[in-house]
């Protein structure tokens, strides 16, 4: 079953959302709260952006349905830091929102986000980029950590 990254962030958000209107005793506030989850989720735009350009600069697909479209192993720009900018942007924009709701419980989204994408969507195109490209893509594996 494929669900879009992006419709799984909007999914997490909206439980977080309503955990914090379920538990509002459990919402804190503090200062600067608003400025940090603007920072985290501009940062996670960034991150995910900086993704989608170098996809385009190596001419492949960013669409996460269309493996088979393929045609390079993306290895350079933010992809020495993670195998998954995209996704581990959209964590970010999730955890800038969790941190805008201000409930502790809102953490749960982000663990959940986490776990479903390396479950439904990381996986998968991992097994499916390994039979592409064989050892190049074993390297970049051991080299590379799958979030950060």
């Amino acid at each position: 079953m494929h669900i879009p990254p992006v419709l799984q962030l909007l999914f997490w958000a909206v439980i977080a959302w309503g955990l914090a209107r379920l538990f509002p005793g459990l919402a804190w506030d503090w200062g600067g709260q608003d400025v940090t989850a603007a920072v985290l989720a501009l940062a996670g735009i960034g991150v995910a952006v900086a993704g989608i350009v170098q996809f385009r600069r190596h001419r492949t697909t960013v669409n996460p349905v269309a493996l088979e479209r393929a045609s390079a192993i993306v290895t350079d720009g933010v992809y020495r830091y993670s195998r998954n900018p995209m996704y581990l942007g959209l964590a970010l924009v999730l955890t800038g929102w969790v941190t805008l709701l201000g409930n502790p419980l809102g953490a749960l989204t982000i663990i959940g986000f986490v776990v479903v994408m390396t479950i439904i969507q990381i996986a998968p195109e991992e097994r499916v980029l390994a039979k592409k490209f064989g050892a190049e893509y074993a390297a970049y594996l051991k080299r590379t950590r799958r979030w950060l």
